[in-house]
């Protein structure tokens, strides 16, 4: 009886112990794959980004314009509601407004980002660009912003390369709610010298940048753009479609040749916390 006891005792220690040993194995075999992971998305940082190559060749035309629209669809954006999609039609529906009265020919290129890239328009007239829907900007994922901007900013190089002549106004306007923490092309160095680069002659691209959850101002100066391009709004569907609108018109008033800036009022109608 002793001996069968003992045994016992021995064949249940023998088998903890090749228990442990399988789960000291797993917990190794899984810290190896976290580094690569790690030493990869380093790699990938740090591969330096394509040049944005805009054309400095070609005769200006003032009655032509191109929006670049980078706007944010990562899960946290759930908190606008259908004004995410509302406030992009608003933006876009002041442009065909003023494009109108203006006789001015504008072109669109429409990109999302959580931590996928997804463009909806390339270039496309805007006379011709259908209303933004649900689906397209429907809340998901992370936020890879800078991938975001830099995408964009080769989109908008190469629709350019394909023109015969430059718009009068490019804009570029940045949409977001919250702090990057996805991009693998793109970096905070790169775009902001991308965005520094194009703010200045020869290119004069207006840079327009609209943020919740953060401090708007400071984040967009920290990428180059004014602050008074800047503009925070509260992450509420009243909020959003209120920063949209503003950005729009802020623009409108860039292309007439008036104040780039946003007001005092549009900052206050658009975040109740506004106190710069």
């Amino acid at each position: 009886m002793f001996n069968l006891m003992h045994k016992r005792k021995l064949d249940t220690t023998s088998t903890s112990i090749t228990e442990n040993n399988v789960a000291i194995q797993q917990l190794q075999n899984d810290i190896r794959k976290k580094q690569r992971l790690s030493i990869a998305r380093n790699m990938r940082r740090t591969t330096k980004p394509p040049q944005v190559d805009v054309p400095v060749d070609r005769e200006i035309d003032p009655k032509l314009s191109l929006i670049a629209m980078v706007i944010d669809r990562s899960y946290s954006m759930s908190s606008m509601g259908s004004e995410v999609e509302g406030g992009c039609n608003a933006y876009l529906d002041e442009q065909r407004a003023t494009d109108k009265a203006d006789g001015i020919e504008t072109s669109v290129i429409f990109t999302t980002f959580d931590d996928k890239i997804e463009v909806i328009h390339d270039g496309v007239s805007l006379s011709s660009v259908p209303k933004v829907t649900r689906e397209q900007v429907e809340p998901r994922g992370s936020t890879a912003l800078y991938d975001g901007i830099g995408d964009t900013l080769l989109r908008t190089a190469q629709h350019l390369r394909n023109q015969k002549t430059m718009p009068g106004k490019v804009v570029v306007f940045i949409l977001t709610d919250g702090h990057e923490n996805r991009s693998r092309t793109w970096g905070a160095a790169s775009v902001t010298a991308e965005i520094k680069r194009l703010s200045v002659a020869p290119f004069n691209f207006d840079f327009y940048f609209a943020a919740a959850n953060q401090d708007a101002l400071d984040k967009g100066a920290s990428m180059g753009i004014p602050t008074a391009q800047c503009l925070d709004y509260d992450p509420t569907p009243g909020g959003i479609k209120q920063a949209m609108y503003s950005s729009s018109v802020a623009y409108t008033r860039s292309k007439r040749g008036q104040s780039k800036g946003f007001s005092y009022q549009e900052r206050c109608l658009s975040s109740m916390n506004y106190s710069h």
